[in-house]
């Protein structure tokens, strides 16, 4: 879990320093939101490779459902997620 950072590209930005060098791993899964997953990878793709991080041996994504998430607040964050 991530505090450092209250956005996406914070979170994604210190992860390496959080939790891949102290635990030396070689593997990280994101878990995140169907909604929010392609904007989440551009951003992985985007800070580790200015971090000269390989994403594609580190970063594996898996999309939870919206399920749960009522209609106006899901429509909301996808009109969000597509103006970025």
């Amino acid at each position: 879990m991530a505090t450092s950072s209250y956005d996406t590209i914070g979170n994604v930005f210190f992860s390496p320093m959080i939790h891949i060098e102290p635990m030396a791993l070689k593997h990280l899964l994101v878990i995140i939101s169907a909604f929010h997953i392609l904007s989440t990878k551009a951003i992985f793709e985007w800070i580790y490779y200015l971090e000269g991080l390989s994403q594609d041996d580190q970063v594996v994504f898996e999309a939870v459902s919206d399920d749960g998430i009522d209609a106006t607040t899901l429509r909301s964050r996808q009109q969000k997620e597509n103006a970025n």
